[in-house]
């Protein structure tokens, strides 16, 4: 594209120059802009984000012109799309077809003032004539000048007399006024239609319609163009309007198309002309215009008859329509300049579909793409990864599809992670680089320790000792030992993660005594002290404290918090069998299957939240809920409602401000809602849920359950886990009973009811429990 270019400004309308994009690329911050593009699937124009705006230099470039008069210049391998599909500029044969837009629509647009259009309208068609602060302009009829100065006395300080086709427009007639003390006839100096008309170009006979008519909306156009129409257009079953220039020709042509109605544009002796095409074209301007005319009722009559008369085709119900090239002439050279739009990679150009150049490649590299996806699935996935590695949200979307494609997703290991993701046969392991709070700095140190002596780190200890520490801090290794960095060792990461300080310790001295040339005495005499340190094996590097263990839940948080995700686990998988008894759907199905206004009961953990205000100043919330199949957002709005007659629906007493501080827990939650389908992206409509009630899963456990049981083998009965069992109970008091169950050798089972010992079934007692025994003991009858 050359920088003369013009694309349509999806959002107001307004049509903007691809070289003036470039500058606002260049200097904005925040480059924020959609365009016009063709959804190919569907046939429908739909706007899309231009994500790049580049100059490709000077380079020779054709003109390209249509039978409906639409002219565009670009390159030779600038692609347009073809009934046989994308071939480039100078492929092109002339007779061939390529796609034009049948409409260019816009949501909403600008408004102005109904006076304001008809007088637009007049300025544009009438002769103009103005001195000082009166005007002269002479129409196409009697009709037209009454319309004209009844609409002119709306603009302030403004009368307009008729004298047949003639409107004469000037400021009031003299008024009386006090004038030092005495009664005066004072004159208004200007009259506020001429201000205006100035302020806009109009009384130029060479102007064109002002940029600011481009954004208004549809509405506004059809009353511009009807009066416009009426003073210069024909009407019959091809209605036709003459112009003076080529410039005016394609602006009226540009607005046609924004209503859906095609027209073609073509020099004639006097200047120019835009036909209105004929099949829906004809019906839209009949519908949409020709309301708007003035004095033409059986010219009307007579197009109503050419309509009801005509087929229709079945190609109508496109937005595209299909154009011949008539001609392609070179034009020298230009500077050129090429836009990335988002997701489809084409847009409308001066009318016309087009492709950005550099996307002309797109199909093979889409095909390269795909062999390497299906013939080394693990090493493609691992560069999409590392691609991606600084966006939490894509690199869960990442490593769900690799699991669901059979490949396993390591954890990062010291010993085996680069700064990047890599892929061996089946597997992917995690790079360093997406451990947060591990920077670059960090990360070279520990390759060039591990490169340096050419071997494993056995353990945390000798980590410390062999990396620079300047360069990896005890911030650094906590998040390695929370992420599973080191579980190469053997040692549970809550011991790893007690051992840190003595760890850094003992590494600072052993650098401290590198740094001086000191060495053990015991050392250099190959002691005691050197054979302990040839014999350390993986995880027997030094001393790791007994110390509590982790709960799951707190050790897939590590995870979480430092990787963004769960790696080794989820935190709803111990609640798999009580999900399926209290859930109607999954996420996964919710956002497959679900039906718009379909009641849903989902249960999920909180991966995001966000609040903001409403019109009343109250607050709504809009909550991420992730489950073992994927998430879905869910709208929580304030207050209650109130169930209506017929919608299905239960009342809802709660709201945003009695569920956010359940929101902003990590507890498992049952959710009731309703399905309501997201349209904002039109094209790819998505599932989300209408809250009605949120409920902790463990809350819904205790109004159902009737006894915990605690289920033993007797081997793992001792008075010190007994004893502990006790304080556990002990510090989650209820309602509801307990029950040992005792596995004894033969298969049977000896069942204790703890009378005395009446407990809420929370998750951390449940987790504590499953802890103490080495597995999953606990159950809710």
């Amino acid at each position: 594209m050359v920088g003369s270019t013009e694309v349509v400004d999806a959002r107001s309308g307004a049509r903007v120059q691809v070289k003036e994009l470039f500058e606002r690329h260049g200097t904005e911050k925040s480059f924020d802009f959609q365009t016009l593009s063709l959804h190919e699937e569907s046939g429908r124009i739909v706007p899309r984000a231009i994500t790049d705006v580049m100059e490709n230099g000077v380079k020779p470039v054709f003109a390209l012109t249509t039978a409906l008069g639409k002219q565009v210049v670009a390159t030779g391998n600038h692609p347009f799309l073809t009934r046989k599909g994308w071939k480039c500029l100078e492929e092109l044969a002339v007779g061939e077809e390529i796609a034009t837009p049948r409409v260019l629509p816009l949501a909403r647009g600008a408004s102005w003032p109904r006076h304001q259009l008809v007088a637009l309208a007049a300025l544009l068609t009438g002769s103009a004539s103005h001195e000082g602060c009166t005007a002269r302009l002479k129409l196409g009829s009697p009709e037209l000048a009454a319309d004209f100065a009844q609409v002119v006395r709306q603009f302030p300080l403004t009368e307009g007399t008729v004298q047949g086709a003639e409107v004469k427009v000037a400021p009031p007639q003299p008024f009386a006024g006090a004038a030092g003390g005495a009664m005066a006839w004072q004159q208004q100096e200007s009259c506020c239609f001429a201000n205006w008309a100035e302020a806009h170009g109009l009384f130029d006979p060479a102007q064109r319609l002002p940029r600011e008519v481009f954004t208004l909306r549809d509405t506004d156009l059809e009353l511009l163009l009807g009066r416009i129409w009426s003073a210069a257009g024909t009407l019959s079953s091809t209605p036709s309007l003459k112009v003076s220039t080529e410039a005016s020709a394609r602006d009226v042509q540009h607005l046609l198309l924004r209503l859906g109605i095609v027209a073609q544009i073509r020099a004639n002796n006097s200047g120019w002309s835009v036909r209105v095409g004929s099949g829906l074209a004809l019906e839209r301007f009949h519908h949409r215009i020709a309301p708007h005319l003035v004095g033409r009722d059986g010219e009307r009559k007579a197009l109503l008859e050419a309509i009801l008369s005509r087929s229709r085709s079945g190609e109508e119900q496109s937005d595209v329509v299909w154009d011949e090239v008539v001609s392609i002439e070179p034009r020298g050279e230009e500077m050129t300049y090429d836009l990335t739009v988002d997701e489809t990679h084409n847009f409308v150009a001066d009318g016309i579909v087009v492709h950005n150049s550099h996307s002309a490649a797109y199909a093979l590299v889409t095909m390269q793409t795909a062999w390497l996806k299906c013939h080394y699935p693990a090493e493609f996935m691992a560069a999409l990864l590392t691609s991606d590695a600084d966006k939490t949200e894509k690199l869960v979307a990442h490593i769900a599809d690799a699991r669901d494609r059979g490949l396993e997703v390591l954890p990062p290991d010291v010993n085996e992670s680069g700064k990047s993701f890599h892929g061996v046969p089946g597997k992917i392991r995690f790079g360093l680089g997406g451990v947060k709070g591990v920077g670059t700095n960090a990360i070279e140190a520990i390759l060039e320790a591990r490169n340096r002596e050419e071997e494993s780190f056995t353990g945390l200890y000798e980590f410390c000792e062999r990396v620079d520490l300047r360069r990896v801090n005890r911030k650094v290794i906590e998040c390695l030992v929370r992420c599973g960095a080191f579980d190469f060792a053997g040692i549970p990461r809550w011991k790893l993660f007690a051992a840190i300080e003595k760890a850094l310790e003992r590494g600072q001295s052993a650098q401290r005594d590198r740094a001086i040339g000191q060495s053990s005495l015991f050392g250099l005499l190959g002691g005691p002290e050197a054979s302990a340190a040839k014999e350390k094996g993986p995880g027997k590097d030094g001393e790791y404290p007994d110390v509590d263990p982790w709960t799951d839940k707190e050790k897939l948080t590590g995870e979480r918090e430092t990787i963004g995700f769960y790696i080794t686990g989820h935190p709803l998988d111990p609640y798999a069998d009580e999900i399926k008894r209290y859930t109607s759907h999954t996420t996964a199905q919710v956002i497959a299957g679900g039906k718009n206004g379909e009641q849903v009961r989902i249960v999920g953990v909180t991966s995001a939240l966000r609040a903001r205000p409403t019109k009343t100043g109250k607050l709504m919330g809009f909550a991420t809920i992730e489950d073992l199949t994927g998430t879905i957002e869910c709208i929580c709005f304030a207050g209650g409602r109130r169930g209506r007659p017929g919608d299905g629906r239960p009342e809802r007493t709660g709201g945003f401000e009695q569920w956010q501080s359940l929101l902003e827990t990590d507890a498992p939650l049952l959710i009731t809602g309703t399905v309501q389908m997201n349209t904002r992206d039109e094209e790819n409509p998505t599932a989300e849920i209408i809250v009605d009630d949120i409920v902790p899963l463990a809350e819904m456990r205790a109004r159902r359950a009737t006894r915990l049981s605690i289920t033993v083998p007797a081997e793992q009965i001792t008075p010190d886990k007994l004893n502990r069992v006790k304080n556990l109970l002990g510090l989650h008091p209820g309602s509801l009973g307990v029950e040992m169950r005792v596995l004894v050798p033969g298969n049977s089972v000896t069942r204790i009811a703890l009378r005395d010992c009446k407990v809420t079934p929370t998750d951390e007692l449940r987790e504590r429990l499953n802890l103490l025994f080495g597995g999953s003991v606990v159950g809710v009858d």
